[in-house]
């Protein structure tokens, strides 16, 4: 671990012995504690940092740490730690993250932080947040973005508008937002050859460009007879275009400098609608929830090559790819005593992913012309059913406990059709013929968790969980594709099965007097059937040919495991000297272990973040309407281990930026800030093979680069009506 990185841990921990040392076993200050695992936060609590949103306000609770969910499997249960009047959100592309960014501050009624383990909604672990919501008055919020940096155009077209309301008993957010980037960086990449000489020097420069515009409508229905009733929609366009010219320079002198380019877009369009309604139901409650969900991506990547007095060579590969959700749930609560209650649910699941692609390839004409054994069509389909039944209960005064048992059964199928050249025994010529595979299967597994929450004291909480879950497969991993930037083929893997994994977890959280903060998390992960790049059987290989050519793709591994600790904290500074002052920091470290598939040896999984710290100051001036502040962060990466490559990319030096806000500027919120003031580098070294790596002698080329890409400015002006 290089100096720079032991330098930025150290600061972590110094912050956390802050916390630790102003430790004192009293309730917090500001923060009402009105029952035994609820804090309150008050509007009023938030007013030094001026809000203009709800997701603003969420972002000032102290020691909070919003967890999300995978966004994968359903809609389960669980899902991201913050809840709306009590409910989870009932979508995937909307979450509760995102309501609260278009819901004004100021329809804010409070926030309840509350120990998932005393609500009875299961799934949910740990903090939560529960932000109680008023949107009686017609009142709105907008934010616009700039981003400024060298050898890119601005980006001005960053910003958001939202508008919210209540008509009878029906009560709207509707919102307008455009996610707009623009990102490059330029630098020298370094060929090596297997003795490690050099080979090529290469100039590159790469940029790409993106817009996300999308609109949104949440709308929310409480009946005098206490039935609520939620819909939410979205519709979003996505327009993506990269590029990246590297001017080459061999070593060799018989062989004159060329350029490669590099291009890739997409453009893609996605929709999902959702709802859900809730209503007196025999001795409980039933909530029913649908979902439904489409994306459309066409993909298309080229690549070309430019040598002095020859013609350009290139290929491109497109894709068109179609995918779709479609949900049902159902959720029957009952309490048969006080604060004891179950909750039946059941879930049927519809996915569906629909890919057709090609490779073409530059003729002496100038043209594309498409190959045609590289013309494929697959699909893959899963139908899943799951019931799950959940408990929840106080134990004592102190000690709350939720439980749940479920069982899933799941069929995956996969359609596809191929085309491959053979010889013609009439002619003795090529051609290409179709093929068609395909393949069903079904699943059965159980899934479970039990999880409580201890009240040590009215300042520390304890909590611990464990569970049985059920990962969610990648369907993009079932089919093949061409990565022409690295000229790597990946083969497709229909025997894929879903992943499992046992989850311990054990968290502890201390706050203090003048609302500091400090928790810290251990956590373990057993997988069974972790996907990771295997060796595979190209589509049509012979396999009686002991020389055939193998591919590689995503496969199965029998098992692997993670652990860590995740550790956050906020140290609010008013005791030593700086009023409103604010530091915060997290820290997060595990280890990964995985048998490697080649060589049986064991290696951390594939690109698992190894550790990761931030440090960030804040402070708003007493009396005046200025604050300012900054921040730096750094990570550590495990290599992503292949089978013909083994790559590794890092940041030279933690990234760093510093900020200063007007919250009375003609009447807005004023926020410029400069970002990446180190000027540090991405890095990025890469080892190709010529086979696969444990092969006896296999000769290797080796890719070293650093691309520097400049401070970033970024100035934002936001307010609310």
């Amino acid at each position: 671990m290089s100096s720079t990185k032991v330098i930025l841990a150290g600061l972590a921990s110094c912050a956390s012995l802050i916390a630790l040392a102003i430790a004192q076993e009293t309730p917090v200050a500001n923060a009402d504690v009105s029952s035994a695992s609820q804090e309150i936060y008050e509007p009023e609590f938030f007013d030094r940092f001026a809000p203009n949103t709800a997701r603003d306000m969420l972002n000032e609770i102290p020691g909070f740490s919003v967890r999300r969910g995978d966004g994968g499997r359903g809609l389960g249960q669980g899902g991201t730690n913050v809840l709306i009047n009590g409910a989870r959100v009932s979508g995937k592309q909307t979450d509760p993250l995102d309501i609260l960014q278009r819901t004004p501050a100021s329809n804010v009624v409070r926030i309840e932080i509350i120990d998932a383990a005393s609500l009875g909604i299961p799934g949910l672990n740990g903090q939560v947040a529960n932000f109680i919501i008023d949107n009686s008055k017609i009142s709105g919020s907008w934010e616009w973005n700039t981003r400024f940096r060298t050898g890119l155009k601005p980006d001005l077209y960053n910003g958001s508008f939202s508008i919210s309301g209540e008509r009878d008993i029906m009560s709207y957010t509707l919102s307008l937002e455009n996610d707009s980037f623009k990102g490059g960086a330029t630098g020298r990449e370094i060929v090596l050859d297997n003795d490690n000489n050099l080979v090529e020097i290469r100039e590159e420069d790469g940029q790409n460009y993106g817009e996300r515009p999308s609109v949104s409508a949440n709308l929310t229905w409480n009946r005098e007879n206490g039935d609520v009733g939620n819909l939410n929609a979205q519709a979003t366009l996505f327009q993506f275009d990269g590029a990246e010219r590297s001017d080459r320079f061999p070593e060799d002198p018989t062989e004159q400098p060329f350029v490669r380019d590099f291009l890739n877009s997409e453009d893609e369009w996605n929709a999902e609608i959702s709802g859900d309604y809730k209503f007196d139901f025999w001795n409980g409650q039933l909530k029913l929830i649908g979902l439904q969900y489409f994306e459309s991506s066409p993909f298309l990547s080229l690549v070309t090559t430019r040598r002095p007095g020859e013609n350009p060579t290139g290929s491109t590969f497109e894709r068109q790819a179609d995918e779709g959700e479609s949900i049902v749930r159902a959720e029957y609560s009952w309490s048969p005593k006080e604060n004891h209650t179950w909750e039946l649910g059941a879930e049927g699941v519809f996915n569906f992913l629909e890919i057709d692609d090609f490779v073409s390839v530059l003729n002496d004409q100038g043209e594309f012309e498409v190959l045609g054994d590289t013309i494929s069509n697959s699909r893959v389909e899963e139908n899943r059913a799951e019931v799950t039944l959940a408990y929840n209960r106080p134990l004592g005064e102190k000690i709350d406990l939720q439980a749940s048992v479920g069982i899933e059964y799941s069929e995956i199928s996969q359609d596809s059709t191929f085309r491959r050249t053979v010889t013609d025994p009439g002619t003795g010529l090529d051609v290409v013929e179709p093929f068609s595979a395909s393949q069903e299967r079904s699943f059965t597994r159980p899934s479970g968790f039990i999880s409580a929450a201890y009240k040590k004291s009215d300042s520390m909480d304890i909590r611990m969980k464990v569970e049985r879950s059920v990962g969610q497969l990648n369907f993009f991993s079932f089919i093949g594709s061409v990565d022409l930037q690295d000229g790597i083929d990946r083969a497709g893997n229909p025997d894929l099965v879903p992943p499992q994994f046992w989850n311990y977890e054990i968290e502890f959280e201390k706050r203090f007097e003048n609302d500091s903060q400090f928790t810290i998390q251990f956590f373990a992960r057993q997988f069974e059937d972790i996907v990771d790049t295997i060796p595979l059987e190209l589509p049509g290989a012979d396999l009686s040919d002991p020389n055939r050519e193998r591919g590689q793709g995503p496969g199965n591994i029998d098992k692997a495991e993670r652990y860590g600790v995740d550790v956050d904290a906020t140290v609010r500074l008013d005791d030593w000297g700086i009023k409103g002052g604010e530091l915060d920091f997290s820290f997060f470290a595990q280890e990964t272990k995985v048998d490697d598939p080649l060589t049986g040896e064991e290696r951390p999984l594939s690109g698992n973040t190894e550790w990761f710290s931030f440090v960030g100051y804040r402070h708003d001036i007493p009396e005046t309407d200025y604050a300012y502040g900054f921040f730096a962060e750094y990570f550590e990466d495990s290599p992503q281990t292949g089978l013909l490559q083994i790559s590794q990319f890092q940041w030279s030096d933690p990234f760093i930026g510093v900020f200063v806000e007007d919250k009375d500027f003609f009447g807005m919120n004023l926020d410029v800030r400069v970002n990446n003031l180190a000027n540090i580098g991405e890095q990025f070294d890469r080892t190709f093979f010529d086979d696969f790596r444990d092969v006896p002698g296999v000769s290797q080329t080796r890719e070293i680069r650093e691309r520097r890409f400049d401070q970033v400015l970024r100035i934002s002006l936001s307010d609310t009506f």
